[in-house]
């Protein structure tokens, strides 16, 4: 397919992203918005006649420049991956790439709540349906460290009450099985049992739902409708400033590690593929730990 111009093989591209690759629909938004940057310097071009000059003139504009670090990284990563699809797929005699660097993005520690604060957090909801479904939410949160996204598409077949066990999707449909502790289990208990029935019974369409969690009106809860959930349990305390969803999966791993938890163990609970990604929360350990020194050790200090 000698004639395959840069705007099919973006279609082309992203279309095996996630029917082939399963990639999650925010990735491959993601990887859309880095390629139609890329489209107006490349001006329908064969992606044949793509050089290196024009990536570098794209990349080194003014607008890709004001980006983050960690932006900009993401789209040169997208970018190789772009061409080395077309020269696989295609056989096109494309750009080599490799020699372009990735910024270094600095990779701070992760945000992550004391006890004290996620035990306020999860210790304000009211008695009706709705709050007990929110704090069902915020409890598997902090006992498991899913992603919003993992527990957005769970199902109730996905939860083994008997083995305290958690079934969950992650980036690539990639499945993992995750323990759930005894009292977040009673709470998500009390809710599918007790709770989403109330639920089902509120929806107008005729076919069932095997969603675990619903709004309302008995459908499944949309990724911003969580989202919501918690900012407004945040709020509710006082924590707005401190908590988003993802901040469950940091406390989470940061408390595992403090406990003295294994590094491998905790990278398998969250589905890293890599351990690097799970040594952020280290960091976190380490400043701690460093606190902790300076404030008690006698030689921590000069003397004055």
């Amino acid at each position: 397919m000698a004639t395959l111009t840069y705007s099919d093989a973006q279609l082309e591209f992203l279309d095996y992203c996630s029917s082939v690759r399963g990639f999650a629909n925010n990735t491959t938004v993601a990887y859309k918005n880095d390629l139609n940057r890329a489209g107006k310097y490349f001006k329908n071009k064969k992606v044949t006649s793509i050089t290196l000059s024009d990536i570098s003139k794209f990349l080194d504009s003014k607008e890709e420049k004001d980006r983050s670090a960690s932006t900009r990284a993401r789209t040169v990563a997208t970018l190789r991956s772009f061409f080395q699809f077309c020269e696989k797929e295609y056989g096109e005699n494309v750009v080599d790439i490799k020699e372009l660097t990735l910024p270094k993005v600095p990779m701070p520690p992760a945000p992550a709540l004391e006890l004290e604060e996620m035990e306020l957090l999860l210790g304000t909801f009211s008695s009706d349906d709705v709050g007990i479904r929110d704090k069902a939410i915020c409890e598997l949160l902090y006992a498991t460290g899913a992603r919003i996204s993992e527990v957005q598409t769970l199902n109730t077949a996905d939860i083994d009450y008997e083995s305290r066990l958690i079934r969950v999707y992650g980036k690539g449909s990639k499945e993992r099985v995750v323990p759930i502790g005894k009292v977040a289990l009673e709470v998500l208990g009390n809710y599918h049992f007790n709770v989403r029935p109330h639920f089902v019974a509120k929806r107008t369409k005729k076919t069932s739902t095997n969603a675990l969690f619903l709004s309302q009106m008995g459908n499944r809860l949309s990724r911003q409708g969580l989202y919501d959930i918690v900012r407004k349990s945040a709020k509710r305390v006082n924590l707005e400033n401190k908590v988003w969803p993802h901040v469950f999966r940091h406390t989470f791993a940061t408390h595992l590690l403090h406990a003295g938890a294994d590094m491998r163990v905790v990278q398998e609970l969250l589905g890293h593929s890599s351990i690097a990604t799970t040594q952020r929360y280290t960091a976190v350990d380490t400043d701690r730990l460093q606190k902790l020194y300076d404030r008690t050790h006698p030689r921590a200090k000069f003397i004055e």
